[in-house]
């Protein structure tokens, strides 16, 4: 299973904390997950979920409105 993390730091270009993306972490439980980011220098990382899938984008739209 693979668990999804986020992350609190400061936007270099705002001075601002965001919250960005963080590591997807290969662990059977959520606890796993948590200790392999204790063990590994990852203790920042908030694990926010598992992991379902990803999907396909055939087309990009962006939007500046």
């Amino acid at each position: 299973m693979i668990w999804i993390t986020e992350i609190k730091a400061v936007d270099p270009a705002t001075g601002e904390i965001e919250t960005w993306a963080g590591p997807r972490i290969q662990a059977d439980t959520k606890e796993d997950a948590r200790n392999y980011c204790d063990s590994n220098g990852l203790g920042y990382c908030k694990i926010i979920g598992k992991f379902i899938s990803e999907v396909k984008v055939t087309e990009q739209l962006i939007s500046l409105n």
